[in-house]
């Protein structure tokens, strides 16, 4: 189960968070969780108040997951991928959120990871790729995904997705620029290629949610769960993928 922008700091998005984790405790709890940020709804602040709000997200987060019983049971994993809004330098790739920030979750939590951005997650032989990053947007900025045609025409949403995959699969990169144009680690570059090409990669951003895929690899974009509670189910085995979202109740 992947989900993207998980803001802790926002009563409604963990008000559909829990209706997530509690729908799957009371079903099938799956193998592991990927919660991408930001975790935060505001850019953190290294300040005292700062650090006491996004302890404090945390802490609702592990109040949240010590209540998962059949989750501990089947060993779920959850694995937390920071984002751009989270403490710690903008450079790629990132490191782990810290403990401290993070209110020592996977110190009291059993199965939580604290991952780096980009992560990578090898499943019963299968090769995942986690990435949290506004690639759309960065490709667009540099012009790498042309904004017209060669008859001038702008290209539809689909050709703009479909640009963007096959960029990124046929560069084995998952930031195609230049490094004077980007904010990669050149010693750390290596994190960052795509080849050999993962089964299936995930990239979490602010645009709208689709899959496709390209030269025998899967590629999901994974939408903000705090605009639309939307997210993704994967199934390694048919190697399928889901779009689901928790519809509002009504009244």
């Amino acid at each position: 189960v992947v989900l993207c922008e998980v803001h802790l700091d926002s009563a409604r998005v963990l008000e559909k968070l829990a209706e997530v984790l509690q729908g799957y405790e009371d079903s099938s709890p799956p193998l592991a969780y990927v919660l991408m940020g930001s975790f935060c709804s505001s850019p953190f602040l290294p300040t005292a108040e700062g650090v006491r709000s996004y302890r404090e997200g945390f802490e609702r987060l592990k109040f949240m997951l010590r209540g998962l019983a059949r989750h501990v049971q089947r060993g779920t994993r959850f694995l937390l991928v920071p984002g751009p809004k989270d403490p710690g330098a903008q450079t790629l790739p990132r490191p782990p959120l810290s403990g401290y920030l993070t209110s020592d979750l996977a110190r009291d939590v059993p199965g939580v990871v604290l991952g780096t951005n980009p992560c990578r997650v090898r499943h019963f032989g299968r090769d995942l790729v986690f990435f949290r990053h506004d690639v759309l947007r960065l490709l667009r900025r540099h012009e790498v995904v042309p904004p017209r045609d060669a008859s001038g025409e702008a290209p539809s949403a689909q050709q703009v997705r479909q640009e963007m995959v096959r960029l990124l699969f046929d560069q084995a990169h998952l930031a195609p620029l230049p490094l004077e144009e980007s904010n990669v680690l050149w010693a750390f570059d290596h994190t960052l290629r795509l080849y050999p090409l993962p089964h299936a990669v995930f990239i979490g951003g602010v645009s709208q949610p689709f899959e496709c895929s390209y030269q025998g690899g899967q590629f999901c974009s994974v939408g903000p769960f705090h605009s639309d509670a939307s997210f993704y189910a994967y199934y390694p085995g048919p190697e399928q993928l889901e779009s689901c979202d928790v519809p509002d109740r009504a009244g």
